[in-house]
This record gives C-alpha cells, sequence and structure tokens, in this order.
C-alpha cells in the first residue's frame, strides 16, 4: 500500500509504540526479555527465508544477523531476569529492544518489497 506523504509519520509512530510497548511489559520478570527473544529469532528466519527466495543475500543476511544477535542477548539476560529476577533491565534497556526489533521490521519489509 502506497502511503505517500505519510510513510514518515508511519514509520515513527511504530517505532515509538513498539518501544514504549517493550518498556511497558517490561515489569513482570522475564517478559521483555523473553518476548524480545522471539521476536527477534523469528525475524531472524523471515529475513534468511527472504535472503534465499530474493536473491539477495546482502541485505537480508545483515538483517538476520543483527535480530540473531538480538536473540541471543536477550536470550541471555532472560537466564538472570527470570522469576527470581537478579537484575533488572531497565528503561533503557526496554526501549533499545522495542527500537531495534521496530527497526529491522521496517527495514526487513523494505528490503523484500523492492
Amino acid at each position: 500500500i502506497p502511503l505517500g506523504v505519510w510513510t514518515i509519520p508511519i514509520t515513527a509512530g511504530w517505532i515509538f509504540v513498539v518501544s514504549k510497548t517493550m518498556d511497558t511489559i517490561d515489569g513482570l520478570d522475564g517478559l521483555a526479555a523473553g518476548v524480545s527473544a522471539i521476536a527477534a529469532l523469528a525475524l531472524a528466519l523471515m529475513a534468511l527465508q527472504a535472503a534465499d527466495m530474493l536473491d539477495q543475500p546482502y541485505p537480508n543476511w545483515l538483517i538476520a544477523i543483527t535480530a540473531a544477535a538480538i536473540a541471543g542477548a536477550a536470550g541471555g539476560f532472560l537466564r538472570y531476569n527470570f522469576n527470581p529476577a537478579r537484575i533488572f533491565m531497565g528503561t533503557g534497556g526496554a526501549q533499545f529492544l522495542g527500537f531495534m526489533l521496530a527497526g529491522l521490521s521496517v527495514i526487513g519489509a523494505f528490503k523484500t518489497a523492492t
């Protein structure tokens, strides 16, 4: 769907909403890290599948590697953040995970659509 002049505001709104949502769900032990790990793993697998189907390995491989790194970091952090939590992610960490997931989803959508 061509959005025209609304492309940038909708994209900025998407990144803002996902970042704030991650910050909101960070209140429970392990929830933000678990959701981030699952979402990043799904993005990595979709990027790998798109790289095979579209014959455009370079951009999709970078998305897959970045998403896999986020999934690994969130999964490693989940070990210490699961109930009973020994460390907490905080606002900065939760918003960073949300920003990265939103950004990767936007970049991945543009790279597979072109």
